[in-house]
């Protein structure tokens, strides 16, 4: 069985990119040691015959995941596809095909997938899709959102799916069950995406660098962003950066629905970074979330404390 899957909206096809794989692992093979993904912009003629002629040796069939094969120019890998994948099908194993755009090669492989592979195109969202998207990630939590509020969310946060969906899991975190999502809330709750500043605060604190973690800490405050906010934001990195630590299946499994964009800053990171301490601190800020919102210590001092004792503890 073949898959085309192509964006541009990274996030809708790469949730379907994951339900494709936890089906596979759900009815073939749950251990996850049956499947690969591979980067096939990067793929050599002799990395096709490899990939596509090894057999399973766990389970009855295999899952193979080739991410961006189109975007290389090299027409003899093309060749050697499509000289393969038919055997691949014959033996029944799942191949799916990810492009994070709409390839735009000529080439008769890609017209072999349009006929012979199950295709799904996801588009960027225009606004009624998006708002649409909006009430639809919160009517899956059973919360409602006022159509003010759905519009000052797009306009804080602006039209990339993956940040409005982090904004949605931050915003249904903090509100308590029954309560609906107004504008006040989306003001009070919501953060613009990500940006390089948290990723220097988080590297700050895995490398043990509390002279450059503690201004960055102070910025972020400063500017506005609430500490329960920054505490899940890093609390977010944290953990990728702890599942990149470790190629097991169920961390790879684990990673499947973050951003690339996020995968790309971590992974240097990661590679620096000491899994034991990553998760200690992982799981202190915990603490230090429970310190702010019981009233033991304020926002700003429960940070800094938190920066003096596990950023310390990493030199």
């Amino acid at each position: 069985m073949v898959f085309l899957i192509t964006g541009p909206d990274s996030y809708r096809a790469r949730k379907k990119l994951a339900s494709l794989r936890d089906k596979f692992y759900t009815e073939v093979d749950s251990s996850g040691l049956s499947s690969s993904t591979i980067d096939g912009s990067t793929l050599e003629v002799a990395d096709v015959r490899h990939h596509l002629s090894t057999g399973s040796l766990i389970a009855r069939r295999r899952l193979l995941i080739i991410e961006n094969l189109f975007s290389q120019k090299k027409l003899a890998v093309f060749d050697a596809v499509e000289e393969a994948i038919s055997q691949q099908v014959k033996d029944g194993n799942v191949i799916i095909f990810y492009e994070e755009d709409e390839p735009k090669t000529k080439h008769k492989l890609l017209a072999w997938l349009r006929r012979h592979a199950y295709c799904q195109s996801f588009p960027k969202m225009g606004h009624a899709e998006l708002q649409r998207f909006v009430k639809e990630e919160f009517n899956n939590r059973e919360r409602q959102i006022v159509p003010a509020a759905v519009d000052d969310l797009l306009r804080r946060v602006g039209d990339d799916p993956w940040a409005l969906s982090n904004a949605i899991q931050k915003i249904d975190a903090y509100l308590p069950r029954a309560a609906a999502v107004d504008t006040a809330t989306v003001m009070q709750l919501s953060v613009p995406s990500v940006d390089d500043n948290i990723f220097g605060l988080v590297e700050a604190i895995t490398s043990g660098d509390l002279a450059a973690a503690l201004p960055r800490l102070s910025e972020q405050l400063d500017n506005g962003l609430a500490p329960e906010l920054l505490i899940t934001l890093l609390e977010q990195q944290l953990r990728i950066i702890f599942l990149l630590t470790d190629s097991s299946p169920t961390n790879k499994k684990a990673l499947f629905g973050v951003h690339p964009y996020v995968i790309k800053k971590l992974t240097n990171v990661a590679r620096a970074a000491d899994p034991l301490h990553t998760k200690e601190a992982y799981t202190a800020l915990a603490d230090v979330d429970l310190a702010i919102k019981t009233g033991q210590l304020d926002g700003k001092t429960a940070l800094v404390r938190f920066l003096t004792t596990y950023v310390s503890a990493k030199v």
